[in-house]
C-alpha cells in the first residue's frame, strides 16, 4: 500500500504560486520553494516535478483561481455592469496584492520566447479571458447597454489590452486615478460608438 503523503499538495502548491508571483521565475530557487512550501526538495521533484514543471501547474492553478475569482465578475452579472466590476476590482485590490501584478503577464515579460510550453500556457489564459470579455460585450450589446455597432471581438481585445494596463498602473497609488480614468474613457468610448456618417 503506498504511502501516503505528510502534506497536502494543493496547499504547497499555492505558497508555491505566491513565491514564484512575489519574486518572478529566475529569482525564485529551489531552497526558496522548499523554505515557502514546507516541504524538502525531493518532495517536490516527486509530487510536482521540476522547477518549471511546477511552474507550470502554478499558472494553470493561478488561471482556474481568476475564473472563480475577478473574471467570475463577467458572468455574473455580466453584460457593462460585469466589465466595470472587474475592471474597478483590479484598481480595487489590496495594495499587496495590485503590487504583484498578474502573474500571466509577470511571466510574459519575463519569460517570453524562452520556453515554449511557459508561453502556450501564457497565451491559454489570455485567450481565456478575451473569450470571458466577448461574452461579456455580446451580452452588453444583446441587452442594449453599448452600441449595436461595436464589434464584439475588438472590443473584447481592446478591453483585455485596458485590463493589463490596468494592472500595471494600479500597482502605485498615483496610478490608480490614471487607471481609473482609462476605464471611464473606453467603456465611455463602446457605449457611445455610433455608425459612421
Amino acid at each position: 500500500m503506498p504511502r501516503s503523503k505528510s502534506f497536502q499538495p494543493d496547499a504547497a502548491l499555492r505558497r508555491a504560486t505566491e513565491l514564484f508571483w512575489e519574486e518572478g521565475y529566475d529569482a525564485t530557487s529551489i531552497s526558496g520553494l522548499e523554505q515557502r512550501m514546507g516541504i524538502n526538495r525531493f518532495s517536490i521533484y516527486g509530487t510536482f516535478g521540476d522547477k518549471k514543471a511546477l511552474y507550470l501547474q502554478c499558472l494553470t492553478a493561478y488561471s482556474a483561481d481568476s475564473a472563480s475569482g475577478a473574471l467570475s465578475y463577467l458572468k455574473t452579472p455580466g453584460g457593462l455592469e460585469g466589465i466595470k466590476r472587474f475592471m474597478h476590482s483590479l484598481v480595487d485590490a489590496p495594495a499587496p496584492l495590485r503590487r504583484r501584478g498578474c502573474l500571466m503577464m509577470n511571466s510574459a515579460v519575463e519569460l517570453s520566447g524562452r520556453d515554449p510550453d511557459i508561453d502556450a500556457s501564457v497565451a491559454r489564459h489570455f485567450r481565456h479571458v478575451e473569450r470571458r470579455f466577448r461574452a461579456a460585450v455580446q451580452a452588453a450589446r444583446e441587452n442594449a447597454e453599448i452600441a449595436s455597432n461595436v464589434e464584439v471581438g475588438e472590443a473584447a481585445r481592446t478591453l483585455l489590452v485596458l485590463a493589463h494596463g490596468v494592472l500595471s498602473l494600479s500597482k502605485t497609488e498615483f496610478g490608480r486615478p490614471m487607471a481609473r480614468a482609462a476605464i471611464r474613457t473606453v467603456l465611455d468610448g463602446i457605449v457611445r460608438k455610433t455608425h459612421p456618417t
